[in-house]
């Protein structure tokens, strides 16, 4: 166990050959590239999924309730309500729909 005092100066050499051999460790070893490209990878879903959020929410709630009103009398699936949503507001949709999904 590492102790620092900052304010004094006393363990921050210590410390910074610490964060330094440990950096040096995980880039030898690969962990460093792969937990990079999987907080990368964790960020880029994180801002498609914001921003489908808010496509979704423009798109207003009538359009969402006739959805829901489809899906609960029994004419639709979710998956394809969802499909449809999808498509609508991304202007293109991914071409998945099946008829078939979670009831």
């Amino acid at each position: 166990m590492l102790q620092t005092v900052a304010v004094a100066g006393r363990g921050v050499p210590e410390l910074l050959a610490a964060v330094d051999a440990h950096r040096d460790h995980a880039r030898a070893c690969g962990s460093f590239g792969r937990r990079r490209r999987e907080r990368t990878r964790a960020r880029i879903r994180e801002l498609v999924e914001e921003a489908l959020r808010d496509r979704v929410v423009r798109a207003g709630a009538g359009v969402l309730e006739g959805l829901v009103d489809g899906v609960v009398s029994g004419r639709d699936t979710p998956r394809g309500a969802a499909l449809r949503l999808l498509r609508r507001v991304t202007r293109g949709g991914d071409g998945g729909e099946d008829g078939h999904g979670d009831r």
